[in-house]
């Protein structure tokens, strides 16, 4: 997400230690990356992005920062630890372009399920522990 309002910082933030939107296509853990597989299991290997696929650049934001208007860049690194519910993944997913509902068609339900069963093997109480950090990057124009 990148805010820019007149005479204001530029902030760029992302969730998560990897890239991108990691919480469930490149994160580590294993019900991630359960639920990942189901994903990938229903819409193909390729992460979804709107009306194609998603095409990530090489180089590091705060590079690409650097180079624009807003070239003093600051990074702000805040350890977040959450508790997640099979809804509560499901929600998240829906809020995704790589997992919106519209992309499964008739067979969301299908692969509401097919979540809902592969995170059994995780949990028997229905709660999944993260341990991620939300990366900020906040960038202010060069004093004169």
């Amino acid at each position: 997400m990148t805010c820019r309002e007149p005479g204001l910082p530029a902030a760029q933030a992302r969730k998560g230690t990897l890239p991108h939107i990691l919480g469930f296509w490149v994160a580590g853990s294993p019900w991630k990356q359960a639920v990942r597989g189901v994903v990938k299991s229903f819409l193909g290997e390729e992460r979804r992005a709107g009306s194609g696929t998603f095409q990530h650049h090489n180089r590091p934001y705060g590079e690409i920062m650097a180079e624009s208007p807003f070239n003093e860049v600051a990074e702000l690194r805040v350890p977040v630890q959450r508790t997640w519910t099979a809804e509560s993944i499901l929600g998240y997913l829906y809020s995704t372009s790589f997992a919106a509902p519209h992309l499964f068609g008739a067979r969301l339900k299908d692969f509401e399920a097919a979540v809902k069963h592969r995170l059994t093997d995780f949990s028997d109480n229905d709660t999944f522990p993260e341990e991620n950090e939300f990366l900020i990057r906040i960038g202010q124009r060069r004093r004169k």
